[in-house]
């Protein structure tokens, strides 16, 4: 695990946002670190945390080699495809077999400033096999690339500001608290938004919770920036001692929407059961178990429903 860290279209000196910001991700790298300025690269600043694994000794980023001084690369990853773990012999289909590349360094990531030299980006992340996230800058075209595995195994986040500044980071935590804030609201209420295109009547489930309360009051605000010709409905499902049918209830009354409260019992789940296994086909017990009342009770209603819920 190593930390990698940029910032693009700064306005004050990089010395003020490197020390604020880039020492909170030490943890990821406590072997080595640097932080880089390039005047190629202009109101930016780079930053790299080591966790040693691979080259030790040649192998700290930001990584540029004599064949392309004008690419630097940063990136936290394992390329399985670049060599053999075991002793020297090269894996068959290995990128440096393949393509002929002439290493300068024994890291397995140093295949990615290759391949984007070959054909660029697209280039790179189509003949990867590994986990990885990284950045990619190209001083000479004046561009920053980005990329992750696709099931970021290796964590990428990035913010692009309303004043231009472009920030990337292993760890959110690391990019600035109300831009990250801003960034969320923005596509949560995107995401609402654009699904409000039933011509039927939309409806939420709501618990009372934090997920459910969040969509269902978007939800409320954007139909009446919409001008729907309805009110937004809600539903609570649960027995009708839960704590959930009292908190739906407050939520609803605070948002405005036409509140329902669905009640079923411990025989009704029974009943249920089969039904919902059938239709799920798994036996998930956190899905089954949310499916109950979702699936099953909500039947009745048929309209398009908007969940948010967390696992």
């Amino acid at each position: 695990m190593c930390g990698i860290w940029a910032l693009f279209g700064l306005s004050a000196h990089t010395s003020i946002h490197s020390n604020s910001s880039f020492t909170k991700i030490h943890h990821r790298g406590p072997d080595a670190w640097r932080i880089e300025f390039d005047n190629r690269v202009k109101n930016s600043c780079i930053g790299f945390h080591r966790l040693s694994i691979v080259d030790c000794l040649y192998g700290m980023q930001p990584m540029k080699l004599h064949q392309y001084p004008y690419l630097s690369l940063l990136c936290n990853g394992e390329i399985y495809n670049c060599h053999r773990v075991s002793g020297l012999t090269l894996q068959i289909g290995a990128l440096r077999e393949q393509f002929d590349f002439k290493y300068e360094t024994n890291c397995d990531v140093e295949c990615i400033l290759h391949l984007f030299a070959a054909g660029g980006v697209e280039n790179v992340v189509k003949n990867l096999d590994g986990v990885f996230a990284f950045i990619l800058i190209d001083a000479k075209e004046g561009r920053v690339h980005c990329g992750r595995d696709p099931y970021g195994v290796r964590p990428l986040f990035r913010l692009y500001s309303e004043i231009g500044v472009l920030g990337v980071c292993s760890e959110a935590k690391d990019l600035q608290k109300k831009s990250v804030t801003e960034n969320i609201r923005t596509l949560l209420t995107a995401s609402v938004k654009k699904r409000l295109m039933a011509e039927r009547r939309i409806g939420c489930l709501l618990s009372g919770g934090l997920d459910s309360s969040l969509v269902a009051a978007l939800t409320v605000q954007l139909a009446r920036e919409a001008n729907l010709p309805y009110k937004i409905q809600t539903f609570a499902i649960g027995m009708e001692d839960s704590p959930d049918i009292v908190a739906a209830r407050k939520v609803a009354a605070h948002i405005g929407s036409e509140h329902h409260d669905v009640f079923f019992t411990a025989e009704d789940v029974i009943q249920a059961l089969d039904a919902v296994l059938y239709h799920l086909e798994t036996a998930d017990i956190t899905t089954v178990r949310a499916s109950v009342g979702e699936c099953y009770e909500m039947r009745k209603y048929c309209i398009p429903i908007f969940i948010g819920r967390a696992f």
